[in-house]
């Protein structure tokens, strides 16, 4: 999923740390596991509340 992001953001985010967050957000239950190398963003009636902190 990472080959697919924009470069601008590929350029800021580390393949690592993108696939811990997408980790998390399935943790969480925010996602599911699609198979095949995909990641279903729950709707907003199925998924629980998720804060995001952006650290600089």
């Amino acid at each position: 999923m990472y080959e697919r992001l924009p470069d601008e953001l590929c350029d800021r985010v580390s393949p690592v740390d993108f696939d811990d967050f997408v980790t998390r957000l399935a943790h969480v239950g925010e996602a599911d596991d699609a198979g095949f190398d995909e990641v279903r963003i729950r709707s907003s009636g199925h998924a629980r509340r998720l804060r995001i902190s952006i650290r600089r």
